[in-house]
């Protein structure tokens, strides 16, 4: 609850010490959302559909720091008439040392703004502390603009495109910075069967200052009831890490999932 507090308490912090123009940048992609959430109050003939998860389980690291962590993180999507919304908050924790922690921290709130069944705008904004990994906090916010290739009970195939602002925080100097970003984004999903899915995504976060790139593979297996067992690796790369940080990072998670 106190690491929850002080990301909250940074999160301010970077938006007090944003020049207006991107302050403004921040406001054209979060009135939009409410104004549109307001109507969708007014369509009550609309079924609202609501369904989540959540994770709990290990995961081993390389990279940085090559550790074991305890991991927890919650998903949700909110599916509407004109709008879908997605949320994702997760972190880990371990002991590096006798006096040393490791933690990481991230979350993501995207809506989708459809316009029609294969297209949609977004706007996202996201969150993230990976000290060990060189940034303390890093906010961002993209708008963008996504199409379904396929989309039925097999597969969903889509790419989002987006445009927007990085602010970060890093560790060591704790200089603030701005950088103007391009998001790409290819997600693949396949059911095997009722009981078994396949998922790819390849994300690139391209800035002046550097390029990530975020590679996701996972299999999720149905257990029994609403219980799934997931295994995934993910790969991240950055072409010009902070300082003392390794550009390949490197994460296999093993983890029980709740479905809601």
């Amino acid at each position: 609850m106190e690491y929850l507090k002080h990301s909250l308490l940074a999160f301010h912090n970077i938006i007090n010490r944003l020049p207006l123009d991107k302050t403004l940048f921040i406001a054209l992609c979060v009135v939009p959302l409410c104004i549109f959430a307001n109507e969708e109050e007014t369509v009550p003939e609309y079924p609202e559909k609501l369904k989540g998860s959540a994770e709990f389980g290990v995961i081993n690291t390389t990279g940085t720091v090559s550790t074991q962590h305890i991991y927890a993180r919650t998903y949700a999507v909110n599916e509407r008439k004109n709008w879908r919304w997605y949320s994702n908050v997760g972190g880990s924790r371990t002991l590096v040392s006798d006096d040393l922690v490791s933690k990481r921290f991230d979350s993501l709130l995207q809506g989708d703004y459809k316009l029609l069944e294969t297209d949609y705008f977004f706007v996202t904004l996201s969150y993230e502390s990976d000290v060990y990994n060189g940034i303390r906090h890093r906010l961002g916010e993209t708008l963008g603009y996504g199409h379904k290739f396929l989309d039925d009970e097999a597969w969903e195939n889509r790419l989002e495109l987006g445009f927007g602002y990085r602010h970060t925080i890093f560790e060591k100097n704790r200089n603030l910075t701005h950088v103007p970003i391009i998001n790409v984004k290819g997600i693949i999903h396949y059911n095997f069967t009722e009981k078994s899915r396949f998922e790819q995504s390849l994300a690139g976060n391209a800035g002046e200052d550097s390029t990530i790139w975020t590679s996701v593979t996972a299999l999720e297996q149905s257990i029994i009831d609403n219980f799934a067992l997931k295994v995934s690796h993910t790969i991240m790369y950055t072409d010009n890490p902070p300082p003392e940080v390794k550009k390949l990072y490197s994460v296999t998670y093993v983890v029980l999932i709740y479905n809601f």
